[in-house]
């Protein structure tokens, strides 16, 4: 809904104090004219309820080149991300590294504190910088209020924000589409490895840190204590499972391998690479860091990066 005169927050407001945030849902729903309640009767928002949506336009009915993120590609506040769905319905999700999650909330939270325009403003790109000339839009979903935040097309950005706010978020998220949209989606190799994350997150349930293991490279709990090193090599392909619920591993153990095998040939089909191209060792010593039971999950003894 297009925001009304008025209606710009008075002070400046952070993605970390969620009470703040509450002064956006009458900018999405708009003010007083039709007499929307607007919090009354609404929970404080929190990173989970802050949904960012890039899309790429169509430029013609017959371009002969791809439209960038057609499917459209959402980045939560909170972290996790979804591409799709696609016409068959198919979706991909996986999780914002804790860097780039750090650059859209810094990214965001200056939106906040420089406020929303009544006016749109728009800047000439002049092809600048690489997505300056991408036709795309951003919107920002908030509690399922709809805005439209950001339209490039035709070499222009505009959007409700002043110049340098509207070109910084701009280019933020279209770098974040680029990083994290699949070069092509769908694919039997992104349906096959998210099919074997799902698998693996049925083995990771837990109420006490006497639940878990470290897990070995066939899928095996380590017991406590023992020594020996659970071996693991930073990839953006397979996901790794290297802390579980010992009980659940063992009973869910032939379909998690049957998950991994359909995985491995669903890549090499599409000649994906299944080794790093800089092969980074991740690994860590069981017995010197024993897996936990951390918001009901558990995870291995050392934090992966």
């Amino acid at each position: 809904m297009t925001a009304l005169k008025n209606c710009r927050p008075q002070k400046p407001a952070s993605f970390v104090v969620a009470a703040a945030l509450m002064s956006m849902l009458s900018i999405l729903v708009g003010c007083s004219a039709k007499k929307i309640p607007v919090a009354t009767d609404i929970q404080p928002l929190s990173p989970e309820d802050i949904t960012f949506v890039v899309k790429g336009l169509a430029t013609g009915a017959e371009t002969e080149t791809q439209i960038f993120a057609e499917h459209g590609i959402q980045f939560k506040l909170s972290g996790g991300l979804e591409v799709g769905p696609a016409p068959n319905g198919q979706v991909h999700r996986q999780e914002l590294n804790s860097q780039d999650l750090e650059k859209l909330q810094e990214s965001w939270s200056q939106w906040m504190k420089s406020g929303f325009h009544s006016t749109e403003t728009c800047l000439t790109t002049a092809g600048q910088n690489e997505f300056d000339t991408i036709p795309a839009r951003i919107s920002v979903n908030i509690k399922d209020h709809e805005k439209a935040l950001v339209r490039i097309d035709g070499g222009q950005i505009c959007g409700p924000a002043d110049s340098a706010i509207l070109k910084a978020f701009s280019q933020t998220l279209l770098s974040l589409a680029k990083s994290y949209y699949p070069k092509v989606f769908p694919n039997e190799c992104l349906a096959a490895t998210d099919a074997l994350q799902e698998a693996q997150s049925k083995v990771l349930s837990c109420d006490d840190d006497s639940e878990c293991a470290n897990v070995d490279a066939q899928y095996y709990p380590i017991p406590a204590g023992q020594v020996q090193y659970v071996a693991l090599k930073k990839c953006s392909v397979l996901p790794n499972l290297a802390g579980a619920n010992a009980a659940s591993l063992q009973s869910e153990r032939k379909s998690l391998l049957k998950a991994l095998d359909a995985a491995k040939a669903s890549c090499a089909a599409e000649n994906r690479e299944l080794v790093c191209t800089t092969e980074v060792d991740i690994g860590f010593q069981n017995h010197r860091y024993p897996a936990r039971c951390i918001a009901a999950k558990c995870l291995p003894g050392k934090t992966l990066h």
